[in-house]
């Protein structure tokens, strides 16, 4: 009688202690329910009480509990970011745990106003708050990274120019760069809009994950968190360690060559102004990639060399639209060894007209058939 007396009490214990944690804590969120903090923050399990106004969230929290005030309008400051000392001072006298992104102000930071777009800069751990997974000196992709400059010291993340693919080489001595992330208190301040980490295609992903782990797990008072339900829009189609289907090599000779035509980048008539429009005279022939309901051509009027590297802010891309000799031949190629290999006479007949486009066109002509030329063949 006694055994089953303990056993139905263990019972009981174990029923209670998953009830409890499966009780996620509400969370104060001042942002868009579109933002990919908040969709991050839902899908974890958490309750999330949103106000379009800081004052009011704030105001609004409960003794202890975490309030998470984001970007909606980067990269342009908003007007109605600031952190006053008041707002501080009561979020002190409750003992609240704050993130606060891209603020305009920041009662006791000189903080400037007017922020700063960046290109090449890429964001430089220098904490070892993050953990083994993220040592200092790590990089990050903060893509066209629009920061607010202000001096703080110990930083946890800086925005910098440095050399190295996935560490900073040569460290950052003798290099300008800009405070990203750092805590104040109870306050973790973000310098840059951090929260659109999916939509913009901050990476790698794991480091990003590894970041947002920490701000969450110090938000939140939670040492122990751990994010399962990480929000990536850009993902490969396997996994590091996943084993690969006996089909996958055909597979990604399907994927990769529908990629021409879901880009569209074959001139079509249709378009073909804008290609010139936006090629103008090769300087600087760059411009919007093609709304999707633009058709694509069969090759005979060439292709397009595509997306450019550069990744701006929002997550798009800029397209190229030169028309060079390098991408016809390297495009047909793809083509002619996709249409035997899949048995598609589409591109097979594509591949033809690339290179019928190829010997007919003006590259062959001018500079590029003069034998003193560098431009030559």
């Amino acid at each position: 009688m006694l055994i089953k007396l303990i056993f139905r009490c263990l019972l009981c214990l174990t029923i209670l202690g998953q009830t409890v944690a499966a009780q996620k804590k509400t969370i104060t969120f001042c942002g868009s329910t579109q933002n990919d903090l908040y969709q991050l923050l839902k899908g974890q399990g958490y309750t999330l009480k949103t106000y379009p106004d800081i004052t009011e969230a704030i105001h609004s929290t409960a003794s202890g509990g975490a309030v998470f005030l984001v970007s909606d309008s980067y990269p342009k400051v908003s007007n109605q970011s600031g952190i006053t000392e008041a707002l501080l001072a009561s979020a002190r006298n409750k003992k609240l745990r704050l993130y606060v992104e891209y603020p305009k102000s920041f009662s006791g930071l000189n903080i400037n106003p007017s922020p700063v777009e960046t290109r090449l800069e890429r964001g430089v751990v220098t904490s070892n708050e993050f953990g083994s997974k993220l040592k200092p000196m790590s990089l990050l992709g903060i893509h066209n990274c629009y920061v607010l400059p202000v001096e703080v010291p110990d930083p946890l993340i800086v925005l910098a120019k440095v050399v190295g693919f996935d560490r900073a080489e040569y460290g950052l001595d003798s290099t300008k760069f800009y405070s990203l992330l750092f805590q104040q208190d109870n306050v973790i301040i973000s310098m840059t809009g951090l929260s659109n980490f999916a939509k913009a295609r901050y990476g790698p992903n794991e480091s990003v994950k590894q970041v947002w782990t920490y701000i969450l797990s110090k938000t939140l008072a939670e040492p122990n968190l751990s994010i399962k339900n990480w929000i990536s829009y850009v993902t490969p189609m396997y996994g590091k360690n996943e084993h690969l289907p006996t089909n996958a090599r055909l597979k990604s000779i399907r994927k990769g060559i529908e990629w021409f035509d879901n880009g569209r980048f074959f001139v079509h008539p249709e378009w073909e102004a804008l290609w010139r429009k936006y090629q103008g005279d090769g300087t600087m022939p760059a411009g919007p990639p093609l709304p999707a309901g633009m058709p694509n051509g069969d090759g005979s009027l060439g292709i397009i060399e595509g997306p450019m590297s550069t990744i701006n802010y929002d997550g798009s891309q800029q397209s190229r639209y030169w028309m060079r000799a390098d991408v016809q031949g390297e495009a047909s190629m793809a083509l002619a060894a996709a249409g035997r290999v899949l048995n598609n006479p589409t591109y097979k007949k594509k591949a033809e007209n690339l290179i019928d486009y190829l010997l007919k066109s003006n590259m062959r002509s001018g500079e590029k058939n003069d034998k003193n030329s560098a431009a030559y063949g």
